[in-house]
């Protein structure tokens, strides 16, 4: 009991500011999230595909 109190006591204390927690969950989304994109198949990813139409005139003739 008192080894695993003096453990958390010892490497999550850092995590208990909130400064630090919410760096460690931005930077952890973000790799994920690079990841997930970079890894992603051609077909899920709309901006690789790129216009599958020609753009519509607005009401003065401009795009």
């Amino acid at each position: 009991m008192r080894l695993q109190s003096k453990f958390f006591e010892t490497f999550a204390a850092p995590f208990t500011k909130r400064g630090l927690l919410l760096k460690f969950l931005i930077l952890g989304g973000a790799s994920t999230i690079a990841y997930l994109s970079a890894t992603a198949p051609d077909d899920l990813l709309p901006i690789k595909k790129g216009p599958q139409l020609p753009p519509k005139l607005g009401p003065r003739g401009k795009i």
